[in-house]
C-alpha cells in the first residue's frame, strides 16, 4: 500500500469512524466465520441429499421453502406452530441463485409457486449487459451468469408460478406470504398435483411481521436491487439498530411466514410435508449481515418433517390486494439481492 493510500484511508477513518471500525472488524472476522462454517456444517446432513431422497420416495410431497431461514431461530418457534421432527441441515448454497441450480439440476414438472424472483420464467440472457433484458434481476451478462452458475430456472422447472408478479404489495415493498399460501391452496384444489414446492420470500428482509422495518425511500433504479435489504444492514452495522431489535424484527417476520405455511398445510393433503430454508442469514455474528457468503448461520438451515399444525383448521389466509401498476423490472429491482 502506498503512502498516498494510507493517508487517504486515514482521512476517511477520521471522517467516518463507525464505518471504518466496522469495516476493519468485518475484514478480520470473515476468515474466522468461513472456517467456523466449513467445520460446523460437516456435522450435519446435506440438504441436497435429503431433497433428492424426498423426490425419489413413494407418495406425494409438499416442500415449503422459507427464504433466508436460520435453523436456530426457526427451531425456537417450531413447536408454536407444528408437530413433527426438526433437525439442522447444511444448505446446498449461500443464496437463492445457487440454491435453485444445486437443488433442481434436472427437469421437473411439479408446480413451483414462488415469491422469490430468482426462481423465474424469464429467458435469462448471459450474453448481454442490458439489465432490462434480464427482466430486472439485479445483474446482467457475466455477472448474472456467475450468480446462477450458468443455470436458467425455466429450462429445468417447467411450471414456475410467479406470485410476485400478481401480488406485489407496494406499501411493504415485497410479496407477503398470504397470497403465496392462497395461490398454492388454489392450485392444489384445482389440480390435486402429486408434488408441489412453495417458496415464500420471508423471513428475508424487508421485515413485515408485527414488528416492521420496511424501506421508505426512493429506489435507485441504477442499483437494481439491494436498497430494501441494505438499509436494515446499514442501521445494524453502525449502531442505529441493536442486535436485540434486529432479532426481534427477523423473528416477527419468521413467525408471520410460519403461520402462513401452517395454514397452507391445513388446507392441502400430502403424504409428506417438509419445511426447509434455501439458505440462512447472518444477523451480526462475526460482524456480518445478510447472506451470499460462507457463514455458519447462512449454511445451517432447518429440515422439518411436519406431522400436523397447531393452527386452527378454521383459520384462513389473509386476502391480499394485488398491485399491477409497476413493471416487472421495478418489482425485481426492489427485492434486495445485491
Amino acid at each position: 500500500m502506498t503512502n498516498r493510500s494510507i493517508i487517504t484511508l486515514s482521512k476517511r477513518a477520521l471522517k467516518e469512524p463507525k464505518k471504518s471500525t466496522f469495516y476493519i472488524k468485518s475484514k478480520i472476522s470473515r476468515p474466522i466465520a468461513e472456517l467456523h462454517s466449513k467445520t460446523t456444517s460437516k456435522r450435519y446432513k446435506n440438504q441436497k441429499e435429503n431433497i433428492r431422497c424426498l423426490r425419489e420416495a413413494d407418495g406425494n410431497w409438499l416442500l415449503i421453502v422459507l427464504d433466508s431461514c436460520r435453523f436456530d431461530r426457526f427451531s425456537q418457534y417450531f413447536e408454536e406452530f407444528f408437530r413433527g421432527d426438526i433437525e439442522p441441515n447444511k444448505s446446498a448454497a449461500v443464496d437463492t441463485f445457487r440454491y435453485v441450480g444445486e437443488i433442481w439440476p434436472d427437469h421437473y414438472e411439479m408446480p413451483y409457486i414462488t415469491a422469490a424472483a430468482p426462481i423465474t420464467n424469464t429467458n435469462l440472457d448471459f450474453n448481454t449487459d442490458n439489465i432490462a433484458n434480464t427482466r430486472g434481476v439485479a445483474a446482467s451478462g457475466k455477472r448474472l451468469e456467475e450468480k446462477y452458475g450458468g443455470y436458467v430456472p425455466k429450462e429445468h422447472i417447467q411450471n414456475i408460478v410467479e406470485v410476485w408478479r400478481t401480488d406485489w404489495d407496494e406499501d411493504l415493498g415485497v410479496c407477503p406470504p398470504e397470497p403465496v399460501t392462497n395461490k398454492a391452496i388454489d392450485i392444489h384444489e384445482k389440480n390435486r398435483q402429486k408434488n408441489m414446492v412453495v417458496h415464500y420470500f420471508q423471513p428475508h428482509a424487508p421485515y413485515i411481521g408485527k414488528k416492521k422495518d420496511t424501506y421508505s425511500g426512493e429506489i435507485d433504479e441504477d442499483i437494481k436491487g439491494g436498497a430494501i435489504a441494505s438499509h436494515i444492514w446499514q442501521k445494524a452495522k453502525f449502531g442505529d439498530l441493536t442486535r436485540e431489535e434486529l432479532l426481534e424484527l427477523y423473528d416477527s417476520n419468521l413467525r408471520r411466514v410460519m403461520e402462513s405455511a401452517a395454514i397452507l398445510i391445513n388446507n392441502t393433503n400430502f403424504d409428506r410435508t417438509v419445511i426447509i430454508g434455501d439458505h440462512g442469514e447472518a444477523l451480526g455474528e462475526y460482524n456480518m449481515y445478510g447472506h451470499g457468503f460462507e457463514h455458519p448461520y447462512v449454511r445451517i438451515v432447518p429440515w422439518a418433517e411436519i406431522e400436523e399444525t397447531k393452527i386452527s383448521p378454521e383459520k384462513k389466509s389473509i386476502d391480499s390486494q394485488p398491485t399491477t401498476d409497476t413493471t416487472v423490472e421495478e418489482r425485481l429491482s426492489e427485492l434486495g439481492y445485491i
